[in-house]
């Protein structure tokens, strides 16, 4: 575990195949900071760590010096890390090459995590991905430490809910039509919350439908922010960003036979949407009128349609020359099972 701001040491001990150590050998090597895909801060397992938005390019780097190893064919090398002005969890890839008398470099990687020098903020998700429906209440736990695992008490750190909105906006450039992702957030609840050094805080507020992120942040000596991102209902999209993608929530992953399936559309425009269950066969199809704010379609849930099963949905809207408005279209597609509990052995 390296601290930011600190030089990583690594220990070479080169060695023949025949095992005789390899002697005075030129030692040269790279770097590569990159963000990691959790904290290392210890007792933060489990919580989340910096603002899950923010984007950070890799940095890479030559090591400073070269250097030769001693007549046991060994020699520690230190190098100084890049400390980039972000509060996400990094990592550090340290690729080292040792060069053969004739010419030939043999390299080996090693990767080693970042710790801040300073206070973090961490959040945990008190539910599981996928779990929330709609008009349940998202709960988190939060705690403050140093890099190092120790614990902070403070008061007053700050929280905000915000429902995020994904929309896009068409430009022409350069001879031809593009689109960029639009990103916006309305404050659903906000408050102020105390950390202790033994327990966890806990923040609670209640959600609909949708995309959420929540920011926790502490100011003064120590300022630093955490944001968590979640959705309410299953199996929305989150990872395509693309005008013609469709987001469907479904209120659950699994229905017993006949229970009423809930199914949120957002659409980017108002007009129709088909709905097809698809299993081996299309089981069931209807079209369904859909408004610009989205609406919210039941679907008894059948046995018939197999154990687990597909729900593709269409929207789309027709050309309209008054308003120099072309068609619309977007697909979206969601994956359950129906009477699962029933085939249990």
């Amino acid at each position: 575990m390296l601290q930011a701001g600190e030089p990583a040491e690594i220990d070479v001990n080169a060695r023949y195949l025949y095992g005789a150590p390899g002697s005075d050998l030129d030692v040269t090597g790279s770097m590569t900071v990159r963000a990691a895909a959790q904290t290392a801060i210890p007792g933060f397992s489990g919580y989340e760590v910096g603002l899950t938005d923010e984007a950070f390019e890799p940095q890479q780097a030559e090591f400073e010096d070269a250097a030769k190893t001693g007549a046991d064919g060994k020699v520690t090398i230190a190098n100084p890390v890049a400390q980039p002005e972000t509060n996400r969890p990094l990592e550090v890839e340290l690729t080292v090459r040792v060069g053969e008398p004739g010419g030939r470099a043999i390299a080996r990687s090693v990767t080693m995590p970042i710790v801040p020098k300073g206070a973090a903020i961490g959040v945990r998700k008190a539910f599981k991905e996928g779990e929330l429906g709609n008009g349940q209440t998202a709960t988190f736990d939060v705690i403050m430490a140093q890099g190092d695992g120790r614990r902070i008490a403070r008061q007053g750190l700050k929280w905000t809910l915000s429902k995020v909105s994904r929309n896009y906006q068409w430009f022409y450039q350069d001879g031809r039509w593009n689109y960029e992702g639009v990103k916006t957030t309305r404050r659903v609840a906000d408050g102020e919350v105390a950390v202790a050094e033994t327990t966890p805080a806990r923040i609670s507020a209640p959600v609909q439908w949708g995309n959420y992120r929540l920011d926790v942040s502490a100011d003064g000596a120590e300022a630093t922010e955490t944001s968590v991102s979640f959705n309410v209902g299953y199996e929305t999209d989150k990872t395509a960003d693309q005008p013609d993608v469709l987001d469907v929530a479904l209120d659950k992953p699994s229905y017993a036979n006949g229970e009423s399936m809930q199914v949120r559309l957002t659409p980017r425009f108002a007009g129709k949407a088909t709905l097809a269950v698809m299993s081996d066969r299309v089981a069931e199809i209807r079209t369904v009128d859909v408004p610009a704010g989205g609406t919210t379609v039941t679907i008894p849930a059948r046995s018939d349609w197999g154990a687990n099963a597909y729900l593709v949905v269409l929207a789309h809207r027709p050309m309209d020359a008054a308003a120099q408005r072309m068609p619309g279209r977007a697909i979206g597609l969601a994956w359950f099972s129906v009477g699962r509990d029933e085939r249990n052995l």
